[in-house]
């Protein structure tokens, strides 16, 4: 993971870690997840992060009623 998608991916944790039953979807971590701790990334890297988050199964990702990707913490994910 490039090392800014490594931080951003870092970012995104520890906004899970803080809030562990919090589920989006990309635009909404863009939107409020990120910029609750005054993050401001394009999509696109937020994208790759969250990717990569979820090919290390360090957060999963599922289908949403809205036809959106949401993406949550992974219940199987030891802290």
């Amino acid at each position: 993971m490039p090392k800014n998608h490594e931080a951003l991916g870092n970012e995104i944790l520890d906004y899970l870690s803080k809030h562990p039953e919090a589920e989006d979807s990309l635009e909404g971590i863009v939107e409020w997840w990120l910029a609750e701790q005054r993050i401001i990334r394009p999509a696109a890297e937020v994208r790759a992060a969250l990717d990569q988050l979820v090919a290390r199964n360090q957060i999963s990702a599922r289908q949403g009623p809205d036809g959106r990707t949401h993406y949550r913490a992974n219940p199987q994910r030891k802290p």
